[in-house]
């Protein structure tokens, strides 16, 4: 039914509970894929999750395959008509109430994308309060709302994400795939992490459709602790700081994050710092 797949670099621990909290709070069929790349000392954590995850496919980006070329080539060939992105710092906070028949519903009538980000309680962007379009419900769990009448940019109009975004699998193949013609023709729309993946989408704003679609209240979440890429200087660690080294020390000493004990009160915006060391097991 949907194929969900996971961006990770060198957080071990980080993607642990990416994974655990997608399988505990994603109620639809998925097919689960980690595409990775790791510094010096992260291969074997990501070769203990590669065990204790056997039902997950792996993918080491290597001299071999890029970034590109593995996402490219599990798009094309997932069998799958829906897809997401996650990358591992999404964390699904709550259980998500969108099951297989509402996409097959929503995606009947032609949105961009299903938002798992947003929602009725995602009232602000950078500590400041933001504008929410107006909304059509849907059913009991879902909203529906015109990205158009709302700014550029903002998460309402901000269809092409990798942060918990469901798409119709058909639509993101073709953008891959033109995207891949344009690489072959100069270095232009060459991209190497998720980072740039989504600097390109964007040339593709006004080619998906105007609706979006959201649950009644958003189920994922992004805690930016830290950052492990240079490509865009993303806030991270204003509230609480993880360093990605000290987190690995802690993987390696067999500690987890266990989703239960972790704070998840007053979710409002879709970029929130979550304490991941509140509770570790």
């Amino acid at each position: 039914m949907l194929t969900t797949i996971i961006f990770s670099k060198d957080r071990p621990l980080q993607l642990d509970l990416t994974l655990k909290s997608l399988i505990q709070n994603w109620p639809v069929n998925n097919k689960i894929e980690v595409i990775y790349n790791v510094s010096y000392g992260y291969e074997d954590p990501y070769k203990i999750l590669e065990k204790e995850y056997n039902f997950v496919e792996f993918t080491k980006e290597d001299e071999f395959g890029g970034f590109q070329i593995f996402l490219q080539t599990s798009v094309n060939f997932s069998k799958n008509p829906y897809l997401m992105f996650l990358t591992d710092d999404n964390i699904f906070y709550r259980k998500a109430r969108t099951t297989e028949k509402d996409l097959n519903f929503l995606f009947s009538g032609d949105i961009a994308c299903l938002a798992l980000r947003l929602g009725i309680n995602i009232t602000h962007r950078d500590g400041y309060v933001s504008q929410q379009p107006q909304f059509e419900r849907l059913g009991w769990n879902h909203l529906l709302w015109n990205r158009m009448s709302m700014l550029a940019q903002s998460y309402w109009n901000y269809p092409l994400s990798v942060d918990g975004i469901v798409f119709k699998k058909e639509v993101i193949g073709e953008i891959l795939n033109e995207l891949d013609v344009l690489s072959h023709n100069s270095d232009y729309c060459v991209y190497n992490n998720p980072n740039q993946l989504e600097q390109y989408f964007q040339r593709y704003f006004f080619e998906v459709p105007a609706f979006m679609a959201c649950e009644l209240y958003s189920c994922v979440v992004n805690s930016p602790n830290n950052r492990v890429q240079d490509t865009i200087l993303n806030k991270h660690g204003d509230k609480f700081p993880h360093d990605q080294f000290y987190l690995l020390s802690l993987f390696n000493e067999g500690f987890r994050i266990k989703l239960e004990d972790l704070n998840f009160f007053n979710i409002s915006c879709p970029h929130q710092e979550i304490n991941l060391l509140r509770n570790l097991v």
